[in-house]
């Protein structure tokens, strides 16, 4: 599974998030928005949605809201159901 978070530096939940994902097998790409000089309506485009706060997850290609909180669930879920999350691909 491929993961794509946006976050940025001193965010616990950025880091939990790139810790789950690479916790659980998954493919990361890590993008600092501050790095990167994202701005927050740069950020809502590239989401596609209002969004104000930091992690955003894309999922394989995919905007998956819910930031740390969603994904954790989304992993836990997919765990529960015995799937490997490392070789879930769209």
């Amino acid at each position: 599974m491929k993961v794509k978070i946006y976050g940025k530096e001193n965010c616990k939940f950025c880091q939990k998030a790139k810790e789950l994902a690479l916790d659980n097998g998954c493919q990361l790409e890590y993008v600092d928005i501050k790095e990167h000089d994202i701005t927050v309506d740069e950020l809502c485009n590239i989401c596609g949605d209002e969004v104000s706060t930091v992690p955003q997850i894309f999922i394989n290609g995919v905007y998956h809201p819910g930031g740390y909180t969603g994904f954790r669930d989304y992993i836990e879920s997919l765990k529960s159901e015995d799937v490997n999350l490392g070789d879930i691909e769209l």
